[in-house]
């Protein structure tokens, strides 16, 4: 028994068992035993059978074709490792450790509970895979998934399967670009609060801590000033001085173990009775008669730091110190705390330099990205030119090393003509129809330019998504179909038809168009010789490129 492993795309992870006398069928359309959903599969793209233990891959007439391992191929042997490229998906052959015999169902998508964090057969577009006995696909399905073992492909698994589809479905209506750059800007936003956010939290801590202090220490110097004077009973003489009008000083208070302010004289006699403060000393007096010889800080509001120090006088009654009065000082630090605005300042600038440094590195990141595919588009122009036929995979980029096989294989099966050691684009005599049309479909979907081809009837062989963007004609409708039938506009078709009619003899014409209200020159190439017009090539390219 074999089984067939997606390696890339968005189903890439699942797979399928494929028994001896089996035949599955992959394609676009709904029913198939592997279903894709890709304007790039077609409804029945190829079959993967098991005959005799050897295992056999057919196209069934594809638009894009079916390739093994790079190589386009109609029908061939498969062994195990081999990968087929079918669209943007790659498919592996594997040897499957399942002994049963069992028909093959449908990929299977991730089940929405968190109760088995298995499967249900459904396909690609979450449509449930019914069979003669749904309970027995189900626990077929059940039988070969695949569960991750580790924790790191327990959370790959899960990320592939719950978060990556988000991405994927944008990805196919914003551009990568777009999506990268917003990802980037969102991370580094979250970098800077969550950076900046505990440096000011830590700092306010620190000076709540400082003003704690200044506190404590104010009060210990009015309570040795004015011991001396409540020991002798001379509350007159109590005095705070200049302490109550220092810079963050929010009160300066000498008060008894009732609450009874002493100092200053502008407020003698009277209770503290309200207030965060009158609180605080109060729980503080409760202490002192209890035998507590320490002076004691709190936190009174949310920037307000308070500290209570004991007045002790000796009593040669019983012998030892009693405190007889206290020493009150409360600190606002919200001076020295940074405020919204300092935050936000603090917070600006960050931005700015992470931002900086976050664009540079996002750029070369980017131009990481696109550089290894601006070479390989130098190479296939001169590939197209004759100038060259191979195609160098210059950088290191192990993801994209499928579509450097599949482009070289492409390239390597253009016919190189042995005088000039190029290729005469409308020399195509020796090729009949079905390699003519392979050739431009192994180039097309890479073209930078909108490119379109048909047949000797007219009838469209393929178009790239560049064409199927401006003009409206989609690739998967029109196929097999009078190409000039197939446009939106009465007008463009009618340019169709005549340019397919003239081009038979004079080969190669050129004519302004108009999509959007953005200039466009249409040129058409036929390919063959006169009286042998195997295809015509359209191609599409703005007035301002």
């Amino acid at each position: 028994m074999y089984r067939i492993k997606i390696l890339s795309g968005v189903d890439a992870g699942k797979a399928v068992d494929v028994s001896d006398g089996v035949e599955i069928i992959v394609g676009r359309q709904k029913g198939n035993t592997i279903t894709l959903a890709s304007d790039r599969v077609s409804k029945k793209h190829c079959s993967i059978s098991v005959h005799a233990g050897e295992i056999h891959i057919k196209d069934l007439g594809s638009s894009n074709g079916t390739f093994v391992n790079g190589s386009l191929v109609k029908n061939k042997k498969l062994k195990i490792g081999d990968k087929v490229t079918v669209g943007e998906f790659t498919l592996e052959i594997k040897k499957s450790n399942k002994t049963h015999s069992s028909n093959i169902l449908p990929m299977a998508k991730p089940l929405n509970s968190r109760s088995t964090g298995m499967a249900l057969p459904f396909d690609y577009q979450g449509n449930v895979a019914l069979k003669n006995n749904p309970e027995e696909a189900l626990k077929e399905q059940l039988s070969t998934f695949e569960e991750p073992k580790t924790l790191l492909e327990k959370i790959k698994f899960k990320f592939e399967n719950y978060v990556m589809p988000f991405f994927y479905n944008l990805n196919q209506k914003s551009d990568w670009k777009s999506i990268s750059f917003t990802l980037f800007l969102v991370f580094m936003v979250f970098n800077l609060m969550m950076t900046v956010s505990p440096i000011m939290n830590q700092t306010e801590k620190m000076v709540m801590r400082e003003a704690s202090r200044r506190a404590l220490l104010v009060a210990k110097l009015m309570a040795e000033r004015n011991s001396a004077a409540l020991s002798s009973g001379t509350e007159s003489m109590v005095e705070i001085g200049s302490i109550e009008r220092a810079d963050g000083i929010e009160s300066a208070l000498i008060i008894d173990l009732d609450n009874r302010i002493i100092a200053p004289s502008t407020r003698i006699n009277q209770f503290l009775i309200s207030g965060g403060e009158a609180i605080f000393a109060a729980q503080a007096s409760k202490k002192f008669k209890q035998g507590q010889e320490r002076g004691v800080v709190k936190q009174i509001s949310e920037t307000v730091m308070a500290a209570i120090e004991p007045i002790k006088s000796f009593d040669s009654r019983i012998g030892k110190n009693i405190v007889i009065a206290m020493a009150l000082v409360s600190v606002d630090a919200s001076p020295s705390i940074p405020t919204g605005g300092a935050l936000g300042l603090i917070f600006s600038e960050s931005f700015i330099i992470s931002l900086f440094i976050g664009l540079l590195i996002f750029w070369i990141l980017y131009r990481l990205t696109l550089k290894p595919l601006e070479f390989l588009s130098e190479d296939l122009d001169k590939a197209l030119k004759g100038d060259s036929y191979d195609v160098s995979q210059k950088f290191k980029f192990e993801d994209l090393a499928g579509l450097w096989d599949l482009v070289r294989s492409a390239v390597q099966r253009i016919p190189k003509n042995s005088l000039n050691g190029g290729l005469d684009p409308l020399d195509l005599n020796k090729l009949n129809f079905d390699e003519v049309e392979d050739l431009v479909k192994g180039f097309a979907p890479v073209l930078e330019l909108p490119t379109a081809f048909v047949n000797s009837k007219n009838e469209l062989s393929f178009l790239n998504e560049k064409f199927e963007d401006i003009t409206g004609i989609r690739n998967f409708e029109a196929q097999g179909k009078e190409f000039s039938s197939q446009a939106r506009d009465q007008g463009f078709g009618s340019l169709l038809q005549d340019l397919f009619q003239r081009v038979q003899v004079e080969r190669s014409i050129s004519e302004p168009i108009d999509f959007s209200g953005v200039s466009y020159t249409i040129h058409a190439v036929a390919l063959g010789s006169v009286g042998q017009i195997k295809g015509c090539m359209y191609l599409l390219k703005k007035v301002s490129e």
